[in-house]
C-alpha cells in the first residue's frame, strides 16, 4: 500500500529567539561527523516555563574526538557530572593550567531528560535556509555565560 500524507496542517514554525533558553535533552544517538569522527547527535527541546518558543527542537553535537572533544569534556564534567576535570600539569600561554577531561561511562541514552540552559543561535544552511543551533550550554541557574561555547 502506498504511504499518503496530509502536510494540509503543516506550517513554518518561526526560529527560537536567540539567546538562552532551558531545555531538556529530547533525543541523544551516537552517529559521525562529515569529516567522519564520532560524535552524539543531539536534539534540544525548548521547555522553560512561559518561554515563547518553548516545544521548539534545537540540534546540536557534542563531538568525541578532534578538538571538538574539548567542549563534550567541559559540558559533561561542569554541567552534568558525567566527567572529571584532570589538570595536565601544563599551562597555557597566559600561564593557566591545562585540563582534559575523563568521561565516565554512560550510553547516549542516558543523556536523553537531562536539563541545562542551551545559547540559541542562528546560521544559514548551505542551501539558503535560515535555521537554529545551539552554540553553548550551561547549568540551569548557571551566571556561567560563555565557558561551554562552541566556536
Amino acid at each position: 500500500m502506498p504511504i499518503v500524507a496530509d502536510f494540509s496542517e503543516a506550517k513554518n514554525r518561526p526560529l527560537p529567539r536567540k539567546g538562552y533558553h532551558e531545555a531538556v535533552i529530547h533525543t541523544a544517538e551516537v552517529g559521525q561527523s562529515k569529516a567522519g569522527n564520532r560524535q552524539i547527535n543531539i536534539q534540544w527541546k525548548l521547555d522553560g516555563e512561559g518561554d515563547e518558543d518553548a516545544g521548539s527542537i534545537v540540534f546540536d553535537q557534542f563531538m568525541l574526538e578532534t578538538a571538538g572533544a574539548r567542549r563534550t569534556g567541559e559540558i559533561m564534567a561542569n554541567v552534568f557530572g558525567l566527567a572529571d576535570k584532570v589538570e595536565t600539569g601544563e599551562y597555557d600561554r597566559d600561564g593557566r593550567p591545562e585540563y582534559t577531561y575523563n568521561l565516565h561511562e554512560f550510553e547516549a541514552d542516558d543523556l536523553i531528560g537531562l536539563r541545562a540552559q542551551v545559547r540559541v543561535d542562528h546560521w544559514t544552511t548551505n542551501t539558503g535556509n535560515p535555521a537554529a543551533q545551539v552554540k553553548g550550554v550551561k547549568p540551569l541557574g548557571s551566571s556561567m555565560a560563555e565557558a561551554l561555547t562552541k566556536d
